[in-house]
């Protein structure tokens, strides 16, 4: 369940808590935080999606870029597989 930004904003005046002090604690640019809270970014990668997820403003999970596996392609194994050609790998010299 997603909370609005005013939501976000009556918790920390409830808990006498400053935005930016939240911002720093959390290790981001206190501007940042403001900008996702007026609705400035659109959130969808970095640092304004990890403030906004952990704010409760939208639904999303925390990642590390290392979290992804890219290790095989699986568009070019199943090509491969499909024309029973074998895909030199992009990082083979």
């Amino acid at each position: 369940m997603t909370r609005s930004a005013d939501d976000v904003r009556a918790e920390f005046q409830q808990k006498g808590l400053s935005i930016s002090g939240w911002a720093t604690a959390h290790g981001f640019s206190t501007n940042l935080v403001f900008e996702v809270l007026a609705g400035r970014k659109k959130c969808i990668r970095g640092q304004s999606h990890r403030i906004a997820v952990m704010l409760g403003l939208k639904d999303g999970e925390i990642a590390n870029p290392g979290d992804i596996d890219h290790s095989t392609d699986h568009r070019k194994t199943a090509r491969a597989n499909a024309t029973g050609h074998r895909m030199a790998s992009p990082l083979a010299a």
